[in-house]
């Protein structure tokens, strides 16, 4: 009598295929870490060579210098920071490691960036997420270009802060330093530099009102060593889409902004919660004011103390300091040079791209 053949349900060999096919990998995963780390004892990495080959990196020529860093205006002064480039730069030099990122989630109004980093040496691995907007201000989602850009700032962002975190910043930060200096140039070539980036910036719209605002500086000659690092990596950052106009140099929104929260007599705890909880969602947090403007005139049956236009912004406290001395001694030309009348009004500035990062 003919064998009769074995009856398979439907998915049930694929099922099978799976499994056999999950635990081939996690094995052959483990035996990959376990390889890399047997090598890593074998070749441990030697402080010295990691920081001479990373300070030779950073500070090869002034380009790759300008690459290493970022800059984010907030309260007056420049935060300059390591990029993604320096980052690399130290896993390369740091050996015995390995970094990767990926997108985790794409779903709702953001897309998450998840990166890891793993030190054979150390056997140490950690995880970094980036959570980016995608949605405009009126709560449109991006398309989907837009959406392929935003996801790879935040996956530069993870690599970024992955990297720098698994490897002591004590062991990297004097370097950073020396590529600061590299990127600002000796003193013949400063005011060289100075001079192209300003004109870069003038072909993209920004006014030098609005420059020495962000810079915090009261003229052109006042744009040092600080300054021209944080120039140039505003530049690069506008380049890879990073960071947009209004990112760097703000919006006629952050006057009524600063205005409302001035009339509403937060201390400078509440503003600065207001401001971290909108952060990327600059016209959430205007509607968010005026608000509760609305709602103190609701309650008090009056609206609340109004605030002149013209009122500067905390960030212009230098610059309108400097017009009333000036104004006070009646040196109005010398005031004209040394401190705009226009910088810090954002109103007059040419339009600036309104997209939320």
């Amino acid at each position: 009598m003919a064998a009769q053949g074995q009856v398979i349900s439907p998915g049930e060999y694929e099922e099978d295929e799976e499994v056999v096919s999950n635990s081939a990998l996690t094995a052959y995963e483990e035996a990959e870490r376990n390889s890399q780390v047997s090598i890593a004892k074998l070749y441990p990495r030697k402080l010295t060579i990691f920081r001479q080959e990373l300070s030779e990196i950073a500070r090869m020529n002034q380009p790759v210098a300008m690459e290493m860093m970022y800059s984010i205006p907030r309260a007056g002064k420049q935060l300059i920071g390591p990029s993604v480039r320096f980052a690399e730069a130290v896993l390369s030099s740091w050996g015995n490691c390995h970094a990767a990122v990926r997108i985790k989630d794409v779903s709702g109004d953001f897309i998450v960036a998840e990166s890891a980093f793993f030190d054979a040496e150390k056997n140490v691995r950690l995880t970094v997420e980036v959570k980016r907007r995608i949605t405009d201000r009126d709560g449109r989602r991006f398309n989907t270009d837009m959406i392929g850009v935003t996801g790879s700032a935040a996956s530069s962002i993870a690599l970024r802060g992955a990297i720098l975190r698994g490897v002591p910043k004590a062991l990297w930060a004097d370097i950073f330093d020396q590529a600061k200096k590299t990127a600002a140039g000796d003193v013949s070539s400063m005011e060289k530099t100075r001079s192209e980036m300003v004109a870069i910036f003038r072909a993209l719209g920004v006014t030098d009102a609005m420059l020495l605002n962000a810079l915090n500086v009261p003229g052109m000659a006042d744009i040092g060593t600080e300054e021209i690092v944080a120039l140039a990596a505003w530049h690069k950052q506008l380049l890879s889409k990073d960071s947009t106009l209004e990112d760097i140099f703000g919006s006629s929104d952050d006057a009524e902004i600063d205005q409302a929260m001035a009339a509403l007599k937060w201390n400078e705890a509440q503003k600065t919660m207001a401001r971290t909880n909108y952060k990327g969602r600059r016209s959430e947090l205007l509607d968010h004011v005026r608000a509760k403007l609305k709602e103190s005139e609701s309650a008090t049956g009056k609206a609340p103390t109004p605030i002149k236009k013209d009122t500067p912004r905390p960030s212009d406290a230098k610059e309108a300091e400097t017009a009333k001395k000036t104004e006070t001694t009646g040196t109005t030309a010398e005031a004209s040079t040394s401190a705009p009348a226009s910088v810090g009004t954002k109103s007059a500035a040419a339009p600036i791209s309104k997209e939320a990062w």
